[in-house]
């Protein structure tokens, strides 16, 4: 699994989640049109160059399976560390990526809240984000210079994960939708949005 992608001179360019969809159900009618925008951000983001893209609840709309053949198509680094498979607890998607980065090693996983439900994807279940978190720090602490979480659990459990679960650097969140003008910082994690 552990796999270095070669970085430039560019920063890292990340999204932490809900990119293709503002809305989980989508109404019948706008299904066609949803699969359309989806494509054209997948294509926009492959062009840019994205780093890692992690899962939010909105991108399950259409489910999981519809993610993992996004996945198939080079240049979507989709990322989660708590989707898994039911028989067998097996990631559904890769549950981390490192890149190197000037001559700097940085893993970077992401994490989804437990969800209620995911639809019609009964062959798949949601872990702890914590647990999932504290397995992800267990197997990158010592590969990496650098630990950064692409969160979609909102600020207050992504603060109460930096108290909780020691060792990630950066916790990227964007479920809240809230600009920090100055990142947060718990014991040795920022915290930005």
């Amino acid at each position: 699994m552990e796999e270095v992608k070669k970085g430039g001179s560019i920063p890292l360019i990340l999204d932490s989640g809900n990119l293709f969809f503002n809305q989980n159900p989508i109404p019948d009618e706008m299904k066609a049109q949803m699969r359309l925008k989806a494509d054209l951000l997948a294509d926009a983001y492959k062009k840019i160059g994205i780093d890692a893209l992690n899962v939010g609840e909105l991108d399950l709309a259409f489910g999981v399976h519809y993610l993992i053949d996004k996945r198939k198509s080079p240049g979507l680094p989709f990322v989660s560390s708590n989707i898994v498979h039911r028989d067998g607890g097996k990631e559904v998607l890769q549950p981390y990526i490192i890149n190197a980065v000037k001559g700097i090693k940085v893993a970077i996983f992401g994490l989804i809240p437990l969800l209620p439900n995911l639809g019609n994807d009964k062959d798949v279940k949601l872990l702890s984000p914590f647990d999932a978190a504290r397995a992800m720090i267990g197997k990158l602490k010592g590969k990496a210079d650098l630990i950064i979480l692409l969160s979609n659990l909102g600020q207050q459990e992504d603060e109460e994960l930096a108290r909780e679960v020691p060792g990630i650097d950066l916790i990227v969140g964007g479920r809240t939708r809230v600009l920090l003008q100055t990142p947060i910082k718990i014991g040795n994690t920022m915290i930005l949005q």
